[in-house]
């Protein structure tokens, strides 16, 4: 009697990448995500306060987008970058991309939750991995943003419109893709509609579905 043969058994682990636009609950969605997934979280490359202490010292953003780019170098995987880092260090661009790309990769292989780092570019493809947006309305998101980070309704204003376009700027200058679209992504969740509690629990009802 011939054996059945098994499938071979996935290389890679499950994976969700997420983006979102200001405000829509990203960090605190992504935990509960992981939780209910049994994965572990990467966390963006760089934090609001990092965009927002480079902006303070180049009033036009005249070459942020260089400074920035030095933390996604770094190679960080955490929540936030150490504020020591030295965002100001020059760095070869395709250096950057290149260390970033590989930073994705080692994630991919472990299996996790992966904010930002524009994982949902460069693991377009790949089996076994749920790529998400979240989103809302603006004056929800700076609200929440203003409620959950215990800062005022114009920090939050300034943050939304600095960020929701700063970041998209770094994902087309460096790795040639538009978050903004749709074409990238599997689920887009409206966090406004959903909550964090119920756009978590679509998220991970997706993920496991694609892994």
């Amino acid at each position: 009697m011939t054996t059945p043969s098994r499938p071979p058994s996935t290389p890679n682990g499950l994976v969700v990448t997420m983006w979102e636009q200001y405000g829509a609950g990203l960090e605190e969605v992504a935990q509960l995500v992981a939780q209910q997934l049994g994965l572990p979280v990467t966390g963006q490359a760089f934090s609001s306060e990092d965009i927002e202490a480079q902006a303070a010292e180049d009033d036009a953003n005249h070459g942020i987008l260089d400074r920035l780019a030095a933390i996604v170098g770094a190679g960080h995987n955490v929540m936030s970058v150490p504020k020591s880092a030295d965002v100001t260090e020059a760095r070869d661009q395709a250096t950057m991309i290149a260390q970033n790309r590989e930073l994705v990769l080692g994630l991919a292989a472990r299996g996790g939750v992966i904010l930002g780092h524009d994982a949902t570019k460069i693991l377009a493809g790949r089996a076994h991995t749920l790529h998400v947006k979240l989103v809302g309305p603006v004056e929800d998101r700076i609200a929440w943003a203003a409620t959950q980070h215990g800062i005022g309704l114009e920090l939050a204003r300034m943050r939304q419109e600095r960020e929701d376009r700063i970041r998209p700027e770094m994902s087309q200058q460096f790795n040639r893709w538009d978050p903004r679209g749709t074409d990238y992504f599997d689920l887009i969740v409206n966090t406004t509609t959903f909550g964090v509690q119920g756009a978590a629990a679509l998220i991970a009802q997706g993920a496991r579905m694609v892994g």
